[in-house]
């Protein structure tokens, strides 16, 4: 759980804010949440720079982070989540920034909540 960061990048090189990985486990124990954090270089941000990735999680909860990155699909990017949900996600100048599903190549909505297949 990560809730109330200020993560402030400070020289060049590409950047990424929080990076949740359960490595060579199966899943991440738990639900990983992320809530509230800002996400952000000191002068504008870089090509590459990544806000959030959440890999390997069976939930996974990212919502109101404040991420300044220059590719939105680099902002919240989900990879082998069963359960992912996305919510009020934004730029500085309050842009949405949706989520990106990187195992099926694709943007989330807010609110989709994607579920495990029975």
């Amino acid at each position: 759980m990560a809730l109330h960061n200020r993560i402030e990048w400070i020289g060049s090189g590409v950047r990424m804010g929080i990076k949740v990985d359960s490595g060579n486990v199966d899943w991440a124990p738990g639900p990983v949440i992320l809530r509230h954090n800002i996400i952000a270089r000191e002068c504008g941000s870089e090509l590459g720079d990544a806000g959030i990735m959440v890999k390997k999680a069976k939930n996974a909860i990212v919502e109101r982070n404040l991420i300044d990155v220059t590719f939105i699909d680099n902002s919240v990017r989900f990879d082998a989540c069963t359960n992912r949900r996305t919510f009020s996600n934004r730029k500085k100048n309050s842009t949405l920034l949706p989520g990106y599903d990187v195992t099926q190549a694709r943007h989330t909505e807010e609110w989709e909540l994607e579920t495990e297949k029975c």
